[in-house]
């Protein structure tokens, strides 16, 4: 069972999953993922990856609730905690509230820098309000991206490993842009995609041999702000 309310990233571990021939079942708050193993038949289970931070209910106290039905099950099912909260005080909480491992989701440069051959370059934003939330890499299409929160948004930077792996088949609208960043001027191709029935801006470039890719559900304008104010730290 896969507990995550980020709908990407659920989407991603379940076709992870899948691909090594485990039949997923997924939930997106830790209310309904205690919902679904109460009524479920004991012994449905193998194990639980369990996102911490969570709206409705997080992870901690839906490991806590698991614990407590009046079933053998789930009282010895694996919980494992997958989260970017990787202090020694947030793994204590995890094990505390019963779960049997944690998993931390860093930003880790060198292993997609060994894994996709591409070199990742630190970056620093400006606008207020942009912080990073979590890391995604999937080996076997070729592609790493960062997730970051931006004034109530969610904004991806992605990196293909080549230039066959970005994503602008459907887009609409597409046009070349010159972008002044911090250090160079760069020329941006941007347009628009819908996905899960919203727009979506996209911009997409190629800085020092590597390619990136930005989108998020916000305006072209906001989109341009954060390229002017971006800053590479090769």
């Amino acid at each position: 069972m896969q507990i995550e309310d980020n709908e990407l990233n659920l989407e991603i571990a379940k076709m992870l999953l899948e691909d090594e021939k485990m039949v997923v079942t997924t939930a997106e708050n830790g209310e309904e993922a205690v919902d679904i193993v109460s009524q479920s038949v004991p012994g449905r289970f193998d194990f639980i990856f369990m996102d911490i931070m969570m709206p409705v209910m997080d992870g901690l106290e839906a490991a806590r609730q698991i614990r407590t039905l009046n079933r053998k099950d789930t009282k010895e099912i694996p919980i494992i905690a997958m989260t970017a909260n990787a202090f020694q005080d947030d793994i204590r909480d995890c094990i505390d509230a019963g779960m049997n491992a944690h998993i931390a989701k860093p930003i880790d440069s060198k292993k997609i820098e060994d894994t996709l051959h591409i070199a990742v370059p630190e970056f620093y934003y400006i606008p207020a309000g942009m912080k990073y939330n979590d890391f995604v890499m999937i080996t076997e299409a070729q592609i790493a991206w960062l997730e970051y929160d931006y004034n109530g948004h969610i904004i991806y930077l992605q990196f293909p490993a080549n230039e066959k792996d970005l994503s602008q088949g459907s887009w609409k609208d597409k046009e070349k842009v010159q972008i002044k960043t911090l250090d160079e001027v760069i020329e941006v191709e941007m347009g628009t995609i819908s996905e899960n029935k919203e727009e979506n801006y996209y911009a997409q470039w190629k800085y020092k041999d590597a390619y990136y890719e930005l989108s998020g559900q916000i305006e072209r304008e906001e989109l341009i702000k954060i390229l002017n104010e971006m800053q590479y730290n090769l």
